[in-house]
């Protein structure tokens, strides 16, 4: 794969003037045109991480302003997004960002901004989620829907296990038993 030049990138998105972002079809129109000049397949996203990143950077990013694109640019804050995203934990994420950007100069121009911060970060997550959805090959679909169907049938053994009795009511039952046949 080609390194990202994350400056670019930045840079590229964000010198896209807004009202052309209003129209929906110019906006795909625009994420398109932006993944082919940075060798990012716009029918296919990359299957690793730096990628997917980058991907949903672009998807993510048109329209939005520079200083917030430039805070998912920090390699502190991708590190922790993929640590994040590992663990299943936005927490993980959200706590660090309001880290950054209490610590850096960058934080007071995204705070300046008004920008909801925790939204913003549920946004970009979002479209990450859909971005590795949409990169997942035919064999991984195919594997996701044998671990669905396994778990189905998981559920209902357990279900049908919850059903049995148990070894204590069994004796209570056989003792029961017992005892009106001995009467």
């Amino acid at each position: 794969m080609i390194p990202i030049p994350f400056d670019s990138l930045i840079s590229a998105i964000t010198g896209i003037a807004n009202p052309i972002i209003k129209e929906k079809f110019q906006r795909n129109e625009t994420v398109i045109t932006l993944l082919k000049q940075f060798h990012l397949d716009p029918e296919h996203p990359p299957a690793d991480f730096s990628g997917v990143y980058a991907y949903t950077l672009v998807e993510y990013g048109v329209g939005k302003p520079k200083p917030f694109l430039e805070l998912f640019r920090q390699e502190e804050i991708k590190q922790t997004f993929r640590k994040a995203y590992d663990h299943n934990n936005i927490s993980i994420l959200l706590s660090e960002i309001e880290a950054f950007l209490d610590a850096y100069a960058l934080g007071d121009q995204v705070r300046a901004m008004g920008i909801d911060v925790k939204r913003e970060v549920t946004v970009f997550a979002t479209v990450f989620i859909e971005v590795v959805n949409r990169s997942r090959t035919p064999n991984d679909i195919l594997m996701s829907h044998q671990i669905g169907s396994l778990h189905k049938k998981i559920v209902s053994i357990q279900e049908q296990l919850e059903r049995l009795p148990t070894l204590e009511g069994r004796r209570n039952e056989n003792r029961d038993s017992a005892v009106s046949s001995a009467q």
